[in-house]
C-alpha cells in the first residue's frame, strides 16, 4: 500500500481527494490556501478557488 496516498491531511484523506481529482495537490487541503490565491489574475484565480471549493465540500461539519 501507497503510504503517501493513505496519509490524512486535517478531515478528508488525501486518497478521497485523489479518487474525485487524481494527483489532487495537498497543499490545497488546508484552510489557508485560499489566502494564498492571487486575485488579480481572474482565470487563475477562479480555477484555484475552484479546486479548493471540492476539498471544502468534503470537509464535514
Amino acid at each position: 500500500m501507497d503510504g503517501v496516498k493513505d496519509t490524512k491531511t486535517g478531515p478528508v484523506r488525501l486518497s478521497k481527494m485523489n479518487d474525485l481529482v487524481p494527483g489532487y495537490p495537498r497543499a490545497m487541503m488546508f484552510g489557508a490556501f485560499p489566502a494564498m490565491i492571487p486575485n488579480n489574475v481572474s482565470e487563475v484565480t477562479e480555477v484555484l478557488l475552484l479546486a479548493h471549493l471540492l476539498y471544502q465540500h468534503k470537509v464535514p461539519l
